[in-house]
């Protein structure tokens, strides 16, 4: 997970970054309890978390739920599955009116 809550208003060149994702990507909006993304599923890309609140939590194989963190804006999630190939690591679930902008792998790939 990529913390931006430390941008700077002076890092202009930062902001003009987190901007030109967000146009290569598909925005949707979430209520509270709607999974964004499911543990153990492919991953469809980046995840550019832009209001609301998500909790990412795993399940153990004995079904207990173990919550990782709840995650305010602004956050980038799944890169680690974009890198890697691999499946989400987690699921995400909106703890409120959330939006997060999703930029598929092919997208990610393309723009670096």
């Amino acid at each position: 997970m990529i913390k931006l809550e430390n941008i700077k208003e002076s890092d202009i060149n930062i902001k003009n970054i987190w901007s030109t994702m967000l146009e290569l990507g598909i925005q949707q909006e979430f209520t509270s309890g709607d999974i964004i993304y499911k543990q153990c599923e492919p991953s469809s890309g980046l995840v550019c978390f832009q209001e609301g609140k998500i909790k990412l939590y795993t399940l153990l194989p004995d079904g207990i739920e173990r919550t990782i963190c709840m995650v305010g804006t602004p956050h980038i999630l799944c890169e680690t599955s974009v890198i890697d190939g691999g499946t989400n690591i987690c699921t995400a679930m909106a703890l409120a009116k959330t939006k997060v902008v999703f930029i598929s792998n092919e997208k990610v790939k393309r723009s670096c």
